[in-house]
């Protein structure tokens, strides 16, 4: 499936919990300030949001993952050789 999801580096967060503060229609903050994500990609009404949310974390533990459908990823390099080849088409 393609789209954009939220991903939280549970290593590096200390939990302060700005993330929910900045985004609180998409990221639950649990009881200890570590936010709970959303489990599908983020509808495009709040990207603005979850961006927000990525560049107000303090220890730069969460990120947007923008995830590419392989069958569209598939078609363009049918579509163009070089680019299959990791090359830009000329």
């Amino acid at each position: 499936m393609a789209g954009t999801r939220l991903r939280v580096d549970p290593v590096a967060c200390d939990g302060v919990g700005i993330c929910g503060y900045q985004a609180p229609e998409l990221i639950r903050v649990d009881s200890w300030g570590f936010p709970v994500l959303p489990p599908g990609p983020v509808r495009p009404d709040q990207l603005a949001a979850a961006a927000r949310a990525v560049a107000a974390c303090p220890r730069r533990a969460l990120f947007l993952d923008r995830k590419v459908d392989r069958v569209s990823a598939r078609s363009a390099a049918q579509r163009s050789p070089a680019a299959a080849n990791g090359r830009p088409a000329p």
